[in-house]
């Protein structure tokens, strides 16, 4: 898989700080969450239905944190088909790590309170401490815009190499989004969309 080697245009001190660190629950390079994805594509495309426990494992075996919220939120019927509401489900149970020095990756699963499956997982990234670059004004917006475009490739690649080529859908002018799907015989929905006016990038898988 391609991947870039245009550097990131900015010297934060803190985020230099950070992603030296030796602490395996923070620093981590493309390949961790790649993998990460791989892995849930392929249990969600073999199993009829997935547990908290099998999914956060996969976690806690790339020694990501967790950064779960603590409380209940949820997402658009717009985006995935289920009502994921506070009586029927748990709050989302979160894990992130960084992808030095570019991305700060966060998975979040949806689960149900009665036996514990996942109907939702999404990815999201986007640019670490994006506000303090914006504050500082060291970044090249169109740089940091083809970094999560190069991204956005790799990612699109990881999905087709599993699913197959995305369906033809047709882009809606004024989402603000650049949308991808995928769907598979076994009822295996992907979503992916680029936020056009803000760096980032995010994935739904939902079964």
């Amino acid at each position: 898989m391609e991947k870039s080697n245009e550097p990131f245009p900015f010297e934060a001190p803190q985020i230099k700080e950070l992603c030296e660190t030796n602490d395996s629950t923070l620093f981590d390079n493309n390949e961790i969450i790649e993998e990460h994805l791989s892995r849930s594509l392929q249990e969600f495309r073999k199993t009829k239905q997935l547990t908290l426990i099998q999914l956060t494992q996969i976690d806690q075996n790339f020694n990501r944190e967790e950064s779960s919220l603590g409380n209940f939120w949820s997402v658009s019927t717009k985006i995935q088909p289920y009502n994921i509401n506070e009586n029927d489900y748990g709050n989302p149970i979160s894990y992130q790590n960084f992808e030095c020095p570019h991305h700060e990756v966060t998975t979040n699963y949806f689960y149900k309170k009665l036996d514990s499956t996942v109907n939702l997982i999404s990815y999201n990234w986007k640019p670490i401490s994006i506000i303090q670059l914006r504050e500082n004004n060291k970044y090249s917006g169109q740089e940091i815009d083809s970094i999560i475009l190069n991204r956005q490739k790799d990612i699109t690649e990881l999905i087709t190499n599993q699913l197959g080529k995305p369906i033809d859908i047709e882009q809606t002018s004024d989402s603000g989004r650049e949308d991808t799907k995928w769907i598979t015989s076994e009822g295996l929905n992907v979503y992916m969309f680029r936020f056009l006016e803000y760096p980032e990038l995010r994935v739904y898988i939902y079964k």
